[in-house]
């Protein structure tokens, strides 16, 4: 920072006294400003509510808003995956188990009421790092935004996570944290949505669309097939679409 020459000493001593509370209240302030977490708001028809101070969110219709997949293998029991975590939870249990074995201690147990299973928040803000608010002003709010980066999908026990940035392909098994299967090379990048099939024990194919342009009326559409949880190679393009018409397509895919 250039300093103003005056005439006396005295002054530039007074202007340097002045200006370095002025330069920490600045940094401070952008400090705070950087460290804010930003909030997105989850609607829910089956309200959140707090017991003993400990606050409780609808399960399924949070883990809509946050694209992350429930999957169920036993009566009671419940798996929670996104695309670096996944976490078993039992219905009464006031503990949950993530996909290396550590457990993590929870503040309350899960409960089942009229049909719809309820959570801790606190139970997402220790395996996803999402944290939570809710009043009944305001509705509730979570700092996790899973959606703006990830599309999935599922084929029986296996799950896959397309990230929409990338075109990286994510997969593994219910209760495994997911691996890269390789990377989709796509054109236009914009809406992506990917539908996953079996075709026998160690091989999957994957069909994504790709909506892009105002107002979204082109497609893309490509197909990749996954062998031992790898892409072996380059993706396919099947067609491109420009509504209502057909613009090119390749046959033998």
């Amino acid at each position: 920072m250039k300093l103003i020459k005056f005439a006396g000493a005295a002054m530039i001593t007074v202007s340097l006294l002045l200006s370095a509370p002025l330069s920490a209240t600045t940094a401070h302030a952008a400090a705070s400003t950087q460290s804010s977490p930003i909030w997105h708001p989850l609607d829910t028809v089956n309200k959140p509510y707090k017991q003993n101070g400990v606050l409780f969110v609808p399960l399924r219709e949070v883990a809509q808003g946050l694209y992350v997949q429930l999957t169920f293998p036993a009566k009671n029991q419940l798996y929670i995956h996104g695309p670096s975590q996944s976490v078993r939870v039992t219905i009464g249990q006031s503990k949950a188990i993530d996909a290396k074995g550590n457990i993590l201690k929870l503040e309350a147990a899960p409960v089942v009421k009229k049909g719809v299973t309820y959570v801790p928040a606190s139970l997402l803000t220790k395996a996803f790092g999402a944290k939570f608010k809710y009043s009944a002003a305001s509705g509730l709010s979570t700092t996790l935004n899973f959606a703006s980066g990830y599309t999935f999908a599922s084929a029986g026990n296996m799950l896959f996570w397309l990230n929409l940035d990338k075109g990286t392909l994510f997969m593994g098994e219910a209760g495994s944290i997911p691996t890269q299967a390789g990377r989709i090379q796509m054109e236009n990048v914009d809406i992506l949505s990917v539908q996953a099939r079996q075709i026998n024990s160690s091989t999957y194919a994957a069909d994504i669309i790709n909506f892009y342009g105002e107002p979204h009326i082109h497609e893309g559409r490509y197909r990749v097939l996954i062998q031992d949880n790898k892409i072996p190679k380059q993706s396919t393009l099947l067609a491109k679409w420009s509504s209502p018409h057909l613009v090119d397509i390749k046959k033998n895919t």
